[in-house]
């Protein structure tokens, strides 16, 4: 998990990770996204969107 964490971190810093519903539904829109994680505590409406 924590190699996980430290991954995550390099991409957010160079910029790769889209966060939040908005711009998250921009990059699959524009149809750049490789993964897309939803949190288990998610609104029902929020989760229904992305899966």
């Amino acid at each position: 998990m924590n190699k996980l964490i430290t991954i995550l971190g390099f991409a957010q810093k160079a910029g790769k990770i889209a966060s939040g519903e908005t711009a998250t539904e921009q990059v699959i829109n524009r149809k750049k996204a490789c993964l897309v994680l939803v949190a288990l505590d998610a609104s029902a409406g929020t989760s229904a969107k992305f899966m």
